[in-house]
């Protein structure tokens, strides 16, 4: 998505990442070539004073990490941080959603899995960061299925109108459901346009070139 937007528009989105990726050497090298920014307050108020385009998973690591039945949920739990800041810097927030990802594997094991749900709930609590489920994608390996991925942009949601708000949790609450009923919406379309999608599959889309 962030490749298509920059050969279309010519605009860089400075994606956020979560502290423990950078607790990973060579790893945390990479984030930094591919633009990718800490994700502290400081760092997206500079963001934001320098009028960047700022990319943000309220999820974040857990909505990566999700278990079995949790396809397509957003789970934001109680992050209003965004949502603070934006309106701290009067920031609009244009809504995006996504879709095709999550079809790429199945979670076999995860959390909820005896035994290693005790591994797991013990791996975060020292690492801070949650253990990724074990998955399976073509056949019995976890080499991701091709699927179609699908991006879908909602309207552009004004922060400006809570003023100086940001310090009110309600106001940040409030912008927060906000931006998320408008994603969730946005997935539903999606998943909706893709039924309809004659070039889903990836033969069909080979087949199309081909002509």
């Amino acid at each position: 998505m962030m490749a298509e937007i920059w050969k279309r528009r010519r605009l860089a989105i400075r994606g956020l990442g979560e502290n423990a990726h950078y607790a990973v050497p060579i790893w945390r090298d990479l984030l930094a070539v591919g633009g990718m920014v800490r994700g502290t307050r400081e760092n997206v108020r500079a963001l934001m004073c320098a009028q960047q385009t700022i990319l943000v998973f309220p999820g974040g690591s857990r909505e990566v990490n999700k278990q079995r039945g949790q396809r397509y949920q957003l789970l934001w739990r109680e992050r209003i941080g965004f949502a603070r800041l934006a309106i701290e810097h009067g920031y609009p927030i244009v809504p995006f959603a996504a879709v095709g990802a999550e079809e790429m594997l199945d979670v076999v094991v995860d959390q909820t899995t005896p035994i290693w749900g005790e591994f797991a709930r013990i791996y975060e609590k020292v690492v801070g960061f949650p253990t990724p489920p074990i998955v399976r994608g073509v056949g019995l390996t976890p080499i991701p299925r091709p699927e179609r991925l699908y991006f879908g942009f909602g309207q552009t949601i004004d922060s400006t109108r809570f003023g100086d708000r940001f310090d009110d949790t309600a106001a940040a609450r409030a912008l927060r459901d906000e931006v998320k009923q408008a994603i969730l919406l946005g997935i539903q379309f999606l998943r909706e346009e893709r039924d309809l999608d004659p070039n889903r599959g990836l033969i069909a889309r080979l087949l199309g070139r081909a002509e």
